[in-house]
């Protein structure tokens, strides 16, 4: 979309304003007679309370009475600008200094996370457990549709073997959430990020 004329003549209008080295102090009025950008009393008017608001440091406006009084201090707008600049400055060399700590501590836990001694065969035998414990529900679901009688000596051998794996993969449950527990204690790391660094599902504490 092209430039509409009135934007042309407020950007040519920025431009003269900051032609300006010295103070400047005028009335709307004298200021039409110098300025070089052409136009209606009211758009003028409008382009600069404009220009005030989009650049707040190049252009100022105070009242007097019925009388609207436009100010410029050209060498205070550098120092603000100066100042302004080496506090974006400031604020920048911290957080490169806090994203590099992020960083490093990052490679910390990454290091712990992988130094950990025993990880994968507590993966592996939690795993296992879940299967035996799927294929005995699969079996016993069977075993109610076929009708199918065992002695007695039987199904108490087979209680007996359910409740072992279970309180084993009980107790192998507690053993990963204790120990998930003390390392997110320990080193600051979120649960939900060594979940998922240690694959171990969200409902794992439901089993």
């Amino acid at each position: 979309m092209a430039p509409q004329a009135s934007d042309k003549k407020r950007e040519q209008l920025v431009t003269y304003l900051q032609s300006f080295t010295t103070e400047h102090i005028f009335v709307q009025k004298e200021f039409e007679k110098k300025c070089p950008v052409k136009c209606p009393s009211q758009q003028l008017k409008e382009m600069l309370d404009t220009i005030i608001c989009e650049y707040p440091l190049l252009l100022d406006i105070s009242k007097c009475g019925i009388i609207n009084v436009y100010f410029m201090f050209p060498e205070e707008t550098k120092r603000n600008i100066i100042r302004q600049c080496l506090e974006i400055e400031s604020r920048l060399n911290k957080g490169t200094l806090r994203i590099n700590d992020f960083k490093e501590q990052i490679i910390k836990e990454s290091q712990l996370r992988k130094d950990f001694k025993g990880r994968n065969d507590l993966i592996e035998k939690r795993s296992m457990l879940l299967k035996q414990r799927t294929d005995l529900t699969k079996k016993l679901s069977k075993m109610e549709k076929e009708n199918i009688c065992w002695s007695n000596d039987r199904i108490q051998m087979e209680n007996n073997r359910i409740k072992s794996l279970k309180v084993e993969l009980e107790t192998l449950t507690d053993a990963i959430e204790i120990l998930m527990d003390y390392l997110c204690s320990k080193f600051g790391i979120d649960q939900y990020a060594l979940r998922q660094e240690l694959e171990i599902p969200l409902e794992f504490k439901q089993l």
